[in-house]
């Protein structure tokens, strides 16, 4: 397949990509208008609500690279090369 070829067929999707982008703009339009003409709102719809992340304050903190970490996910390497026991 030569450059050329896949040019053009680079370009006729990205032609797709933003038509099918446009029919979700209409789409959303169209829902938001037929919400105000029937007063529904968004908290009558009982969508799932996101929680939100509650940000913790770190409990440790590498003194050579000055990185925290607030004792949630994984351990990073540093924290186990520095409570590492050496016997």
């Amino acid at each position: 397949m030569e450059l050329i070829d896949l040019i053009e067929q680079k370009e006729a999707i990205e032609l797709k990509i933003q038509e099918a982008r446009n029919d979700v703009t209409k789409v959303a339009n169209l829902i938001k208008k037929m919400m105000a003409t029937y007063g529904v709102t968004v908290e009558m719809l009982d969508l799932p609500v996101k929680k939100a992340v509650k940000k913790v304050a770190p409990k440790w903190k590498d003194p050579v690279s000055g990185k925290t970490w607030t004792g949630r996910g994984i351990k990073p390497k540093w924290y186990d090369a520095a409570t590492a026991i050496s016997l």
